[in-house]
């Protein structure tokens, strides 16, 4: 999924605490991602699994799994939904 991400990109550079950094002028062309969770589909905006850190640089905020049907999203999918713990 990163991959496909990291495609639409003109440039990108690896970082090792961000993972992945990019211009922001190019926010527009991120695609939104759905992703099925619990046998429910989940929509995730491109605000949502990004950091805009100055105004020019942006991250990813989401980490490869190293599986092409897997990606880690962590806070950037909790922090938009109520999640309960039971």
């Amino acid at each position: 999924m990163v991959k496909i991400i990291l495609n639409r990109l003109s440039y990108f550079e690896k970082d090792d605490y961000w993972g992945h950094i990019f211009y922001c002028d190019e926010f527009d062309i991120l695609p939104t991602i759905d992703i099925l969770y619990g046998g429910y589909w989940v929509e995730i905006n491109p605000a949502d699994y990004t950091i805009n850190f100055d105004g020019t640089s942006c991250g990813l905020m989401i980490t490869d799994s190293g599986n092409t049907n897997y990606a880690v999203f962590g806070d950037v999918f909790m922090r938009n939904y109520y999640v309960v713990f039971d």
